[in-house]
């Protein structure tokens, strides 16, 4: 692909930055290397190939046969890593693509970025501190998130420190209406999640500054911290669970909460929102957005 790409179209460029991120990211979870680019990772792959290919082959060896699965693995709804580096859409990876091809950029903001989080990639959106009407959206209700028994959120924010918070938080993800879900991220750095009922109201809070907000400021820059909101509305205890991480230390579980909430219900919004609440609500709440 990198050899072909200066003879192909823009949108042959984009899949081709899609398809290398992916290969980037398998490539590190295989080797346990942190090179944040495909590029690094080829010159580390140019001197490394013949011995992981001895490992790979001695891995193969040793490998017991794969156990049956007794359930079906878990699907991957609606994913999106912000590669396009300009634009107005943002393409969805997930098994919702289907139906929902690409999600939207609001006018204005968020703006592309070139601060990327550390597992690579060409961009990333830039919310800036300020609240305001701004946000990434699905046009229309997702069905497979419908009556969740259970999910799990992941992403990386590189918060920035807002001269007000939003009323009830600043949103990350939401997808709830009178049932639903949504993840915001806190004045102090803790985030915060509601299932079935706003975020401001759910116990399932983290401590303050799990994710820290720090001044717009090019020396803070790389302030990334990896989330990870899981919630198993079938398991005795601790059912919703939070894990914060970033590019020098592996996620740790910094929260772990009971819930009675059940599965999160049919009543989701007509759509899934990143950085504000689902657009139908959103001109009741017009600060309600997230300095990412």
């Amino acid at each position: 692909m990198q050899k072909r790409r200066a003879k192909v179209g823009d949108d042959v460029k984009k899949t081709y930055d899609l398809v290398g991120g992916e290969i980037l990211r398998q490539v590190l979870r295989i080797s346990g290397e942190k090179y944040p680019t495909l590029t690094e990772m080829q010159i580390w792959w140019t001197r490394r190939a013949p011995k992981w290919k001895e490992i790979a082959a001695e891995r193969e060896k040793s490998r017991a046969p794969a156990p049956v699965p007794q359930e079906l693995p878990p699907i991957l709804i609606f994913e999106t890593l912000f590669n396009e580096v300009g634009g107005t859409t943002t393409v969805n990876l997930g098994s919702s693509s289907v139906l929902f091809p690409s999600a939207t950029l609001s006018k204005n903001k968020p703006l592309w970025s070139h601060e990327i989080p550390p597992p690579g990639g060409n961009s990333s959106l830039d919310f800036g501190a300020e609240g305001g009407l701004f946000a990434v959206d699905v046009a229309g209700s997702i069905d497979q998130l419908r009556n969740l028994k259970s999910f799990t959120v992941t992403g990386w924010i590189d918060a920035r420190t807002s001269p007000a918070e939003g009323p009830g938080g600043n949103r990350i993800v939401s997808w709830l209406d009178r049932d639903g879900v949504e993840i915001v991220h806190r004045a102090d750095g803790s985030l915060q999640v509601g299932i079935n009922q706003k975020a401001e109201l759910s116990a399932a809070r983290t401590a303050a500054q799990v994710v820290p907000a720090v001044p717009a400021d090019p020396q803070l820059l790389m302030n990334w911290r990896y989330f990870a909101v899981t919630y198993d509305s079938t398991a005795a205890s601790g059912q919703v669970k939070v894990y914060v991480g970033n590019r020098d230390q592996d996620a740790a579980l910094v929260l772990q909460r009971e819930s009675t909430a059940g599965a999160a219900g049919a009543r989701i919004a007509a759509g899934l929102t990143i950085g504000h609440v689902p657009a139908a609500q959103r001109p009741l709440t017009p600060k309600e957005t997230s300095a990412v």
